[in-house]
């Protein structure tokens, strides 16, 4: 099996190359995924259309929320729709982390 070279690889193809074997699969489990499927996303030729909307709301939020004296959009504010599903039974028992919403600007 050819391995890519760093140029060729996506940023999170690199992060990924760069985290030791053995704590591969603790990475997956805290970001709430599993190695495989982080892979996958890694080598995605096109970009993630959703994530970049979302940074792009959040970024241009700041700016318009300065002119109307409002709160900007937080990434917790963009995340919609119920919380993300185990991808695999390696993560039993692994909590989604979840936005308090006492403590959601105003």
């Amino acid at each position: 099996m050819n391995k890519k070279s760093a140029a060729s690889r996506s940023p999170l193809g690199n992060f990924i190359a760069a985290i030791p074997t053995e704590d591969k699969t603790a990475f997956a489990n805290e970001v709430g995924s599993d190695i495989a499927y982080l892979y996958q996303v890694a080598g995605k030729k096109d970009p993630n259309p959703t994530l970049r909307l979302a940074m792009s709301l959040h970024t241009v939020s700041k700016k318009w929320a300065r002119k109307l004296h409002i709160p900007a959009l937080s990434f917790e504010d963009l995340l919609v729709g119920k919380p993300m599903k185990k991808l695999s039974s390696e993560h039993r028992g692994l909590e989604v982390p979840t936005v308090d919403p006492s403590m959601k600007e105003d």
